[in-house]
């Protein structure tokens, strides 16, 4: 995995996310900067898997409970598939799952491990995920602490 912040490689340990107020505009306390995260199909997977297929069994059983009034429809198009079925399917449409829905559980499974005490920035938001010919590609805005 590599990551880069601005124009500054770190270490996955060097970085967490904003948890509370993921996304939301930071009301000018903090000077914003685009983050890349480079990582291999492999770590991806390992990332999200789980998370993304106990999702999909809840999204199932919640359809069926509301007649399907709250189905995202790229899951029932695909019949509700696990990760590895939707990413041999339609890579695309596994990474809007995952941007829209377990952006925060992607983001702990890439940095959960990190000591906060020793991150010199912080993720606030997942603007963009997408597989590239070898890789997936994650980018979005961040801000230096510390």
């Amino acid at each position: 995995m590599k990551i880069t912040m601005g124009d500054i490689e770190s270490e996955p340990g060097r970085v967490t996310y904003r948890g509370l107020g993921f996304g939301e505009a930071t009301a000018g306390a903090f000077e914003l900067l685009p983050y890349r995260i480079e990582l291999s199909v492999a770590e991806f997977q390992s990332a999200i898997q789980q998370a993304f297929d106990v999702f999909v069994e809840e999204t199932q059983r919640d359809d069926r409970l509301t007649n399907g009034s709250l189905e995202i429809p790229a899951l029932k198009r695909h019949g509700y598939p696990s990760f590895d079925v939707l990413y041999d399917a339609s890579p695309a449409d596994l990474c809007t799952i995952v941007q829209d829905f377990l952006f925060l559980e992607l983001l702990d499974g890439l940095l959960g491990n990190s000591l906060p005490t020793e991150c010199q920035f912080a993720i606030n938001s997942l603007e963009a995920i997408a597989f590239t010919e070898n890789d997936v590609v994650v980018t979005g805005a961040a801000y230096a602490i510390g």
